[in-house]
């Protein structure tokens, strides 16, 4: 019966996991994507390697571009504004909590939409004011996507919202190892030397997430 039940979980988790790597494939619509691909390695890969750790995907500029970041922003800031005492927010509902929280990860979330769809470059014939609110708001709505489905897989699925971005992680992670390995000359020797140390810290990744919690 507890096997049957881990089994349920897990095929919960993997059609969540489905539905996110579904809709990173889907593109924003009206973005130059050759342009964007072709812009300065340098700065796009450290965004793009920023936004992978929160779910997101600036690689293809797909709705879930933004991913989790600005509702794990919005934990970290209301974790800051709950220590400080001179809010007294402890004594607030979990409810108002909840949407007050959900206001702040709409207010980041707008701010960075509108940092990104200012910046890419269009193929369009439409007012370029238009397309950047639509781009924006598809972004917006793609983030509070990814946090039901994250709120959906802890309730139904095995783990938490870190499941969806490991899933963003580990999406584009093979194509970056080997082009990596192409462009600095390494060959599969490399590979191999990489692989005990991706073994080793997805296994410290476990085991912090196994501490936190309690033994009764």
């Amino acid at each position: 019966m507890k096997q049957s039940g881990v089994r349920k979980r897990l095929f919960w988790t993997i059609l969540f996991v489905f539905v996110y790597v579904l809709g990173s494939k889907i593109t924003l619509p009206f973005v130059d994507l050759a342009k964007v691909l072709n812009v300065n390695e340098g700065a796009a890969r450290g965004l793009e390697l920023t936004s992978a750790i929160m779910g997101g995907n600036l690689r293809g500029m797909s709705i879930f571009a933004l991913g989790l970041s600005p509702w794990m922003s919005s934990m970290i800031l209301w974790r800051l504004f709950t220590v400080s005492k001179r809010y007294n927010l402890e004594r607030t509902s979990s409810e108002l909590v909840e949407r007050r929280k959900m206001y702040l990860t709409l207010a980041l979330a707008l701010v960075q939409s509108l940092a990104i769809s200012l910046y890419l470059p269009l193929q369009t014939d439409l007012s370029p004011l238009l397309v950047v609110s639509l781009n924006a708001l598809i972004m917006i709505a793609g983030t509070f996507f990814l946090v039901w489905l994250a709120d959906l897989n802890t309730a139904l699925g095995l783990g938490n919202s870190i499941v969806i971005m490991m899933a963003g992680m580990l999406l584009y992670l093979p194509e970056d190892v080997f082009g990596t390995l192409s462009k600095s000359g390494g060959s599969a020797y490399s590979l191999l030397f990489l692989m005990p140390l991706l073994l080793g810290f997805i296994f410290m990744v476990v085991c912090i997430e196994y501490a936190r919690y309690r033994i009764p």
